[in-house]
């Protein structure tokens, strides 16, 4: 779409610790992620391994990736980005599917 600033908020579907699936908003500036912030005030400290986020544009690299590896189920919704993704790589592996879905975007 060629938007390069806007802030939205995320939140990772896996098997994980809750820092890590606690939803965060994702700021990012002329095409760069600049910022990854807890959006829920019961988290406090750093993000884990914010350098994970990605711009929206980059989301959909993360749907071709399932793609181009074979994933076993891909389950992907879209409204001119992806909104909802939930990728299973394995089928016959537990606990290794991850996915993520978007809340709130705004410019």
């Amino acid at each position: 779409s060629g938007l390069s600033e806007y802030t939205y908020t995320t939140r990772t579907d896996c098997f994980c610790p809750p820092e890590y699936t606690a939803p965060v908003d994702i700021d990012v500036q002329d095409g760069q992620v600049l910022a990854v912030t807890f959006a829920d005030p019961a988290f406090t400290g750093d993000v884990p391994d914010a350098q994970r986020f990605t711009t929206i544009d980059e989301l959909f690299d993360v749907v071709q990736d399932g793609i181009d590896r074979g994933a076993y189920s891909i389950r992907a919704e879209q409204f001119g980005y992806p909104v909802e993704v939930f990728i299973d790589y394995e089928a016959m592996m537990a606990d290794e599917e991850q996915g993520f879905r978007i809340t709130d975007v705004r410019f």
